[in-house]
C-alpha cells in the first residue's frame, strides 16, 4: 500500500488496503468457525511480506515519482510472484 502512495496512486493504496483488510477478516472468521465446529486451531503459517520498496529508494532522492510507469510495472510484477509463492503454502 505504502508503494502506491508513494507514487501518488491512492486508488491503487485504497484498492489493496481493502484486500488486506478483507483477507484478515475473512480468515478470522475462518479461524473461529473451524474452532467452533471441529474444537481444534488452524496452523498459522506466517508469511514474509514481499519488498515492493527497494532499500535504496528510502534514502535516495533521486527516484521520483514521475518515473510511474516504471516503478507500477515493477510493483505488479513483484506482487503477482509473491501472491503465486504463497499458494505454495495452502
Amino acid at each position: 500500500m505504502n508503494f502506491f502512495l508513494y507514487l501518488g496512486l491512492e486508488g491503487y493504496a485504497l484498492m489493496h488496503k481493502y484486500h488486506y483488510l478483507e483477507e484478515n477478516e475473512n480468515y478470522i472468521k475462518l479461524c473461529c468457525y473451524y474452532l467452533k465446529h471441529y474444537n481444534t486451531v488452524i496452523e498459522d503459517k506466517r508469511v514474509e511480506d514481499p519488498e515492493i520498496i527497494p532499500k535504496n529508494w528510502f534514502y535516495d532522492s533521486n527516484h521520483h515519482r514521475t518515473e510511474i510507469s516504471d516503478y507500477v510495472e515493477f510493483g505488479a510484477n513483484t506482487w503477482v510472484e509473491w501472491e503465486q509463492s504463497t499458494k505454495n503454502l495452502l
